[in-house]
């Protein structure tokens, strides 16, 4: 049994805990004096949480839109799974892999930010890696103009 919070009259929220066993579980609502008042057929999906390793990609320019590989284990293929990259609204992720998934990067500030994964759109995971956004390079010149086909030319680029 877990103490909830009261809401409102409609609403009340807990919070699981450790010891909650994977796989389903029903709810139930009791009162303070032991008695069941409200019970449901729906079913509480306790699965391991998603965790995030690296990320192939660890930057993208600040007006997004850049496909990032994140790896990692536990990301579960549905529609919820999302990355969120700093504090901007999450972005849904694309599900190659119990460990491998794909996100691409909304519009950010340029900054260093923590990218972390979720299996639901709500619960993000700990283990975070840091992102960084970054205005977009220019490059003004370079030299040589031409080089060896052959390989091994040093090549000065110049830019912003």
């Amino acid at each position: 049994q877990l103490n909830a919070k009261v809401l409102s009259t409609t609403k009340l929220t807990c919070r699981t805990s450790e010891e909650m066993a994977l796989g389903g579980s029903s709810i139930s609502l009791w009162s303070a004096q032991g008695q069941r008042v409200a019970e449901t057929d729906i079913i509480v999906d306790f699965v391991n949480p998603p965790s995030v390793a690296h990320v192939r990609t660890p930057f993208s320019h600040t007006r997004g839109g850049t496909h990032v590989t994140v790896e990692g284990s536990n990301f579960e293929n549905n529609p919820a799974l999302t990355c969120k990259f700093g504090s901007v609204p999450a972005v849904a992720a694309i599900w190659r892999s119990s460990s491998v998934i794909d996100c691409v990067t909304p519009v950010h500030a340029p900054e260093k930010v923590w990218l972390r994964v979720s299996n639901n759109n709500h619960t993000f995971t700990d283990m975070i890696v840091e992102f960084e956004f970054v205005e977009r390079a220019s490059i003004l010149s370079f030299a040589p103009k031409t080089a060896s086909a052959t390989g091994g030319a040093e090549v000065l680029v110049i830019g912003t």
